[in-house]
């Protein structure tokens, strides 16, 4: 209270956070780690605050029922850690913790193609074809660059098979021929 700006308060606002996070608190980490970069923006450890922003927030959605379920990251919406994490590598590119981040970006986007396709999958099991072809085109848009897109096509094809659309579902096939010609290729 009596140096509020000194270099020891700066760096028990950091530790705070982290003993928040460590004490699995993600939203006192998150506040902690917001009162700081607020605080501080041009602070030399900023880029590991942003970082430890991003893994609180990433670990904000497990709670005890995530840990009872053993509920993977896939069935999470990440998109506010993959934010953070994109922040700190267009912020601090050469940072220690870019290519850390740059892996969890990764591992986020690899996980939402993934959820994406579980729940097309599991529209076409229960015969609601038109949803399942909605949630495949976005994987096979969105997430063209997964290995998860070849999968969102056969969905596709099925789909457009059920229900007896024979263009469409010649026009998907051929794709998927040509993407197995190019991998053999």
């Amino acid at each position: 209270s009596r140096y509020p700006f000194g270099r020891y308060a700066q760096q028990a606002q950091i530790e705070m956070a982290y003993a928040a996070w460590k004490d699995e608190d993600p939203e006192a980490a998150i506040q902690a780690c917001d009162r700081f970069l607020r605080s501080y923006p041009n602070h030399p450890a900023s880029d590991y605050v942003l970082y430890l922003k991003a893994l609180a927030t990433l670990n904000e959605d497990e709670g005890f029922f995530a840990r009872l379920t053993k509920q993977d990251i896939s069935d999470r919406d990440a998109r506010d850690a993959f934010d953070v994490f994109k922040l700190l590598v267009e912020k601090y590119p050469d940072s220690r913790y870019a290519p850390e981040a740059r892996r969890r970006m990764h591992e986020l986007v690899l996980a939402r193609a993934n959820h994406e396709l579980k729940v097309a999958k599991f529209y076409y099991e229960r015969h609601g074809y038109v949803a399942a072809i909605q949630r495949a085109q976005r994987v096979v848009t969105d997430y063209q660059q997964t290995p998860y897109s070849d999968d969102a096509l056969k969905v596709l094809a099925d789909s457009y098979a059920k229900l007896g659309m024979k263009d469409r579902e010649a026009d998907v096939r051929r794709v998927i021929q040509m993407n197995k010609d190019r991998k053999l290729d």
